[in-house]
């Protein structure tokens, strides 16, 4: 019975063996399959493991990096917001996540970090394209705000609700000098269309037109 029980442990240890392998081996197949850069480094500061995505965005292999001093092999991290968030996490055990241009890759990362018992865990995501995007996105606003501003046709936009959503600068001045006051955004469009119920009507009907997706020209004598 005793020889009994022993085999009945080995068999259960051989189990527990390949269920730990089957684990291990479908985190390391998650690791290597995620698009973010992946790494975990020690409470000694070194590398413990990296994936393909770390790899490719460092333009380091695995094999240069596993073992090394992060601050040896990446310098360029010491003194930045890098630096300064791997240490908080590590010292303080909570996680922190920033965004930050990292000037020696040119590339700007959104990074995770993690604390553990052995070190820390750190995701990186590679935002450079969402960047630069919105950074063209507000080069052509503002230069788009600039044109219209620059112009004295009266440029305005309103919602279905009727409130003024955008006006450029000669709409203000032009409204201004009409009624003695200056509009904003969010006040009633309608309070400016005219002074009679006719008027504010045929304003209604012209902007229900565009709601609808009409595209016209109105002439009017002035």
């Amino acid at each position: 019975s005793e020889l009994q029980g022993v085999g009945q442990d080995v068999t259960q240890n051989v189990e527990i063996e390949k269920e730990v392998k089957k684990a291990s081996e479908k985190l390391n197949s998650f690791i290597e399959s995620i698009t973010d850069a992946f790494f975990i480094v020690n409470n000694n500061w070194k590398f413990i493991r990296v994936n393909t995505a770390f790899e490719k965005i460092t333009g380091k292999v695995r094999n240069e990096i596993l073992g090394s001093v992060i601050w040896d092999i990446f310098p360029g991290i010491i003194a930045t917001e890098f630096e300064n968030a791997y240490r908080k996490a590590m010292d303080e055990e909570i996680s922190v996540q920033f965004t930050e241009y990292f000037k020696p890759l040119n590339k700007w990362l959104n990074t995770t970090v993690y604390p553990a018992s052995e070190g820390l865990t750190v995701f990186m995501r590679d935002i450079t394209y969402e960047m630069h995007a919105q950074e063209e996105i507000l080069w052509t606003k503002n230069n788009l705000e600039a044109l219209i501003n620059n112009t004295e046709d009266l440029t305005w936009s309103i919602n279905r609700d009727g409130k003024y959503v955008y006006m450029n600068s000669a709409y203000r001045k032009r409204i201004s000098a009409t009624t003695s006051i200056v509009p904003e955004e969010g006040d009633n469009a309608y309070l400016y269309s005219g002074s009679s119920d006719d008027i504010n009507s045929e304003w209604r009907s012209y902007y229900q037109r565009a709601f609808d997706g009409e595209r016209y020209v109105i002439m009017h004598d002035t």
